[in-house]
């Protein structure tokens, strides 16, 4: 899977993410409002929420993502750090002190961790696309609490997107 993205010097930069398996595909173009990505260890989930992120934030200028993960160590290592290597600094920066990568285009991806009393952080919040890591880590509750931010004024389909582990 290759992204072409115009960058703010006004040149291109071309990025290959390799090949994506039928399952993964099928969750790529999904177009249903929650989609599941489950199976063992080593099935490529937590690859194609990275990938699908990373191309959603591409493909909609301004899009806002929210990527959760129950504890941030996890989050940082499974997520951030392997994104900060797929996406060219050309593309899009990350600020570490606002767990935040932002794109030429004005799209964003925040990453977030949710533990059992993060509830106040994200009461009122707004986003476009929200992946749920390891969903079957969160509690009804904070699904719930996380679903009322799939929200705002834009004409960006809003979208819930949930790997996890069978179990």
């Amino acid at each position: 899977m290759a992204y072409k993205q115009m960058t703010n010097s006004g040149g291109e930069v071309k990025v290959d993410l390799g090949t994506l398996n039928p399952k993964q595909k099928e969750f790529c173009q999904s177009r249903s409002r929650y989609v599941a990505y489950g199976g063992a260890r080593g099935g490529g989930k937590t690859h194609v929420l990275r990938v699908k992120a990373f191309g959603g934030a591409l493909h909609y200028e301004g899009i806002r993502i929210l990527i959760v993960r129950r504890e941030y160590p996890e989050l940082e290592q499974n997520i951030i750090l392997p994104m900060r290597k797929m996406i060219p600094p050309e593309v899009a920066t990350y600020n570490g002190s606002m767990r935040m990568m932002f794109f030429v285009n004005g799209s964003v991806i925040k990453f977030g961790h949710y533990g059992k009393n993060d509830d106040l952080e994200y009461q009122g919040q707004e986003y476009d696309w929200i992946f749920l890591e390891e969903a079957t880590q969160f509690t009804e509750d904070q699904f719930r609490t996380l679903g009322a931010c799939l929200r705002g004024a834009t004409k960006i389909p809003r979208r819930m997107y949930l790997t996890c582990n069978p179990g």
